[in-house]
C-alpha cells in the first residue's frame, strides 16, 4: 500500500483572545507528533505568566514549545525577531522529523512569517534625529537617497517616511535596495481562526479576566516590579498588564480594572476577527467542540490539501 503523504504545509493556529488556540494547537501537536511555536507577542517574555496565559507546564512538558518565556521582559521582541526566530525554530522541529504547529494571536507576526520580512534594525539615537526634522525636510531627503521609493512612499504617512530615512542612516544604503538585500523569504503557511459566536467569546473573555485575576495577576505585576523590570518595560503595554499597573498606582479600583480589561480585550477580538478574515484564513467553528475535535478537522484539511499537492492537482 502506498503510504499517505505528510503534511507538507506548516499550520497556524490562531483565533481571537481566549477562542481556544493553545489547547487546540497542542490536541494538533499530539495528533500529529508536531511541536509548538509560540506566535504570542507577549507569551515570548519571561515572568510574564498569568496575564499572558502561556501554555502550562503540562502541555510544555508533554510538547515541545518555542519562543515561549524566554526574552528578557526589558528588550523589545519585533516582528523581524520572531520571523529570524521561528525559521530557526520550524527547521530544527523539520529535522527532528516533527510537524512545526504555529500557535498565537499576533497577526503582525504570523503575516511576516507569511509574506517574508526585512529585519533591519533600528536606533533610537537615529530615529530622534529624523524626528526633529520637518515633514518636507524629510522627503526632501528621501528624493535625493531613493528616488525610486520616494515615487512609490504613502507621502502622508510620516511613520514610513522616518522609517525609510533611518534605514538608510542604520545601513548607509538607499533604503529600498536594503530592504531588498535584508529580505527574508515567507515560508508556506496554512492559517486556520478559531471562531464562535461573539456573545460565547465575550462570555469566555469575561470568565478568563475573573480567573487570571483570582489567580493572582495583581501579586505577579508587584513581583515582576520587584525584580526591577520598569513599567515602560514593553509587556507592561500589553493589554491586563498596564490596567493592574494603574490599579498598583492607586489609580483605579481592581473591580474597574478587570472591566477595563474585559472592555479592551472584546475590542481587541473583534479586530483580530477582521484582520484574519480579510486575510482568507480558514474559519474553523469550535463553539460546542473538544479541542481534539477542532484538532482533528484541521488535521484532515492539512492532509488532503497536503495529498492533492503531491499528486499534482
Amino acid at each position: 500500500m502506498k503510504k499517505p503523504p505528510g503534511i507538507s504545509v506548516i499550520p497556524v493556529i490562531t483565533g481571537s483572545t481566549a477562542c481556544g488556540k493553545t489547547d487546540t494547537a497542542f490536541a494538533l501537536a499530539v495528533r500529529t507528533k508536531g511541536a509548538i511555536i509560540n506566535a504570542d507577542s507577549q507569551s515570548v517574555y519571561k515572568y510574564f505568566s498569568i496575564g499572558t496565559s502561556k501554555a502550562p507546564g503540562f502541555m510544555r512538558k508533554k510538547i515541545k514549545h518555542y519562543l515561549v518565556d524566554f526574552r528578557d521582559p526589558e528588550k523589545q521582541f519585533s516582528a523581524g525577531d520572531f520571523v529570524i526566530l521561528a525559521g530557526r525554530a520550524a527547521e530544527k522541529i523539520k529535522r527532528f522529523g516533527k510537524l512545526p504547529i504555529i500557535c498565537g494571536g499576533t497577526g503582525l507576526y504570523i503575516s511576516a512569517l507569511q509574506g517574508g520580512i526585512s529585519p533591519i534594525a533600528s536606533s533610537a539615537k537615529i530615529r530622534a534625529e529624523v524626528a526633529g526634522m520637518t515633514p518636507a525636510e524629510q522627503l526632501k531627503e528621501l528624493k535625493k537617497i531613493d528616488p525610486a521609493m520616494y515615487a512609490s512612499i504613502d507621502k502622508k504617512n510620516p511613520r514610513r517616511v522616518s522609517r525609510a530615512l533611518e534605514i538608510h542612516r542604520v545601513t548607509g544604503l538607499p533604503p529600498g535596495e536594503a530592504l531588498a538585500k535584508n529580505f527574508i523569504p515567507g515560508m508556506d503557511l496554512k492559517v486556520f481562526f478559531l471562531s464562535m459566536p461573539r456573545e460565547e467569546l465575550y462570555r469566555r473573555i469575561d470568565e478568563r479576566v475573573d480567573r487570571m485575576i483570582a489567580q493572582g495577576l495583581v501579586n505577579e505585576v508587584k513581583r515582576i516590579l520587584k525584580r526591577g523590570v520598569r513599567e515602560n518595560a514593553p509587556p507592561f503595554s500589553a493589554i491586563g498588564y498596564k490596567e493592574i499597573l494603574e490599579h498598583i498606582r492607586g489609580e483605579i479600583t481592581l473591580a474597574e480594572a478587570a472591566e477595563k480589561i474585559k472592555f479592551r480585550t472584546h475590542h481587541l477580538s473583534r479586530k483580530q476577527e477582521i484582520w484574519w478574515r480579510k486575510k482568507g484564513a480558514v474559519t474553523i467553528s469550535v463553539s460546542g467542540k473538544k479541542a481534539a475535535e477542532a484538532a482533528a478537522e484541521i488535521e484532515k484539511i492539512l492532509y488532503n490539501e497536503s495529498a492533492i499537492t503531491a499528486s499534482g492537482y
